[in-house]
């Protein structure tokens, strides 16, 4: 698992994420070569005892050096 949000700070607020996907599979299994095969998003506080609610939206993947903007014509 990677936390990439904690706190309360952010609470009601969108917040973007940019994610380098290879860069994670190298700090968690050491290589860049492991083979991806799913990836899970979610919200838990199973390790405090709080309780949250969390939406997710306009998850894609691009390119290391790719925007993360989607075109205007998807946004409708």
């Amino acid at each position: 698992m990677v936390v990439q949000q904690t706190g309360e700070e952010k609470a009601g607020k969108w917040v973007s994420e940019r994610v380098n996907v290879q860069d994670e599979i190298r700090r968690a299994f050491g290589t860049e070569h492991a083979s991806l095969t799913s990836i899970a998003v979610a919200s838990d506080t199973d390790n405090t005892g709080e309780t949250a609610r969390a939406g997710f939206a306009d998850l894609h993947f691009v390119g290391a050096d790719a925007s993360c903007d989607f075109p205007e014509i998807l946004r409708r």
